[in-house]
Parts: C-alpha cells; sequence; structure tokens
C-alpha cells in the first residue's frame, strides 16, 4: 500500500499567489486602457476599439481571479461561499424590482422656439459619455464623466440646460444626463456595478462608439 502523504495548505502563499497574478494581469489591463485614451486622442476610434477589445478576455480573468480568491477565502474559514452568492442573487433581484418601480419619465419641453431656451435632448449626452470614459481608461468616477462631458459639450448647453433645479446646485442638464446614463445601463452600454460611484463602458457601449461616434 502505498504510503499516505499529509499535504498542508500554507493559506498567505496562496493568497500571495492569487494577488501577484491579478496585479501583473490588472497592470496589463491598464496599458492597454491608457494607449486605447491615447487613440481616442488622435481621432481613432478603430483602434481604440481594437485595444479595448483585447480588454474583455482579461477582465472576465480578473473577475474570476477575485471570486476565486473570495471563495477560498470562504472554504479557510469554515464556509463554501454559497450564503454569499445567494446574498448577492436576492441583491440583485431586489435592485431590479426597484428600479423597474423607479423608472423614471422624463419629457423635456422647450419654453419657446429660441435656441438658448432649449433644453439639450437626454440622448445627446450619450456620445459624450462613452468618448469620456474611453478618454478616462475605460472606468471613472461619475464626477470625471460629468467634467468630461461638460467641456466636450461647453458650445452646446444652452442656458436652460445650466438653470439650476435644486438647493444642491444641480443643473438641468446633469439631471439629462443621468437620466440617460439609466438608460445606457439598461441597454447594456455602461455597467455601474463593478464600483460604487463609478461608470465603466462595456463592449457594447464600445461597439455602439465605433458605429455612432465619428
Amino acid at each position: 500500500m502505498p504510503e499516505k502523504t499529509n499535504v498542508t495548505i500554507d493559506k498567505e502563499e496562496i493568497i500571495s499567489a492569487f494577488e501577484n497574478v491579478y496585479e501583473k494581469i490588472n497592470g496589463y489591463v491598464a496599458n492597454l486602457k491608457q494607449k486605447s485614451s491615447d487613440e481616442i486622442l488622435n481621432g481613432s476610434l478603430e483602434k481604440a476599439q481594437q485595444l479595448l477589445n483585447e480588454l474583455v478576455p482579461y477582465e472576465s480573468v480578473i473577475k474570476k481571479l477575485s471570486e476565486a480568491k473570495e471563495l477560498f477565502n470562504n472554504i479557510q474559514n469554515g464556509s463554501n461561499g454559497n450564503e454569499k452568492v445567494n446574498e448577492e442573487k436576492e441583491e440583485s433581484n431586489s435592485e431590479q424590482q426597484e428600479g423597474e418601480e423607479d423608472d423614471v419619465i422624463f419629457d423635456p419641453q422647450f419654453l419657446d422656439e429660441e435656441d438658448e431656451n432649449k433644453i439639450t435632448p437626454e440622448e445627446d449626452f450619450r456620445i459624450p459619455m462613452l468618448k469620456g470614459l474611453i478618454y478616462l481608461g475605460g472606468s471613472a468616477a461619475i464626477d470625471e464623466v460629468i467634467g468630461f462631458v461638460k467641456k466636450d459639450m461647453k458650445n452646446k448647453l444652452t442656458a436652460k440646460d445650466t438653470e439650476v433645479i435644486n438647493e444642491d446646485g444641480l443643473e438641468k442638464w446633469h439631471e439629462s444626463l443621468l437620466i440617460e446614463s439609466e438608460r445606457m445601463v439598461e441597454e447594456g452600454l455602461i455597467t455601474n456595478e463593478k464600483k460604487e460611484g463609478y461608470w465603466e463602458i462595456v463592449q457594447k457601449g464600445i461597439d455602439y462608439l465605433a458605429k455612432h461616434g465619428k
């Protein structure tokens, strides 16, 4: 009978291996995002799309590595990880239902025929938002994207767009942009699930920008 071999698991060594692989892949992804941003600045959406297309499988690997690391930790701590998976599913279903119930419908009305009194249609913010996300490396804080859009559309925003509509200083065009962002999330052009307060462009958004952004 073959002799039994005792196998021990060095948790710290495995966690370190996870982090090492994650760091290298994440660095490569960051480099691709920077290159794609440079191509946008050079006016080449096609090259930017090609570079970002390369990101898709690597981002999938990063996600799976994070999940595997978390599952390993759960196992080491005496849990099989199923509880967290079920919680995330319930939370996702709950958020989806809330989103359906709280869907905002906004129909901007022109006060008169003068251009300065018109409100920029919500859909006009779509391309600038996608361009901003590409320029900012594929994902960015919402405030950063809003800042990019403001610069990109500085000669297009009307007096009505810049009217303050609440005590927090929210301008009308901010509201229009945020409403359009909700549609973009629903259509799968961007996602806001990976990090709170952040938007990230996804493949469908890249394809949309390549087709309509020229």
